[in-house]
Order: structure tokens, then sequence, then C-alpha cells
């Protein structure tokens, strides 16, 4: 169960953080999916945190 999550975890964060390097090599409209990736991503962070507690 554990490793379930902290394999999630990384899997978000380097979604995130890819979404990001390609923000910044692209133009503002990417910038904006970005956050909203970002927005996404943090609200299925906050879904799994309350699945596991």
């Amino acid at each position: 169960m554990l490793f379930l999550y902290l394999n999630y975890l990384l899997s978000s964060c380097l979604s995130v953080v890819w979404g990001c390097y390609l923000g910044q090599t692209e133009s503002k409209m990417n910038k904006m999916n970005e956050s909203i990736i970002f927005q996404l991503v943090n609200e299925q962070f906050e879904r799994a945190l309350r699945s596991i507690l």
C-alpha cells in the first residue's frame, strides 16, 4: 500500500516538473495549461491522501 502511494507521489511530482519544464520552453498559453494540470494533480494528490488517512 505504501509503495503504491510513494510510486503515485513520484509520478505526480515528475509530471509537474515536466509540465514546468515545457511551460518554460513554450508560450504563455502553455503556462496556463500547465497551471491547470498542476491543479488537477494537486486535487488527485489530496484525494489519495484522504483515502489513505
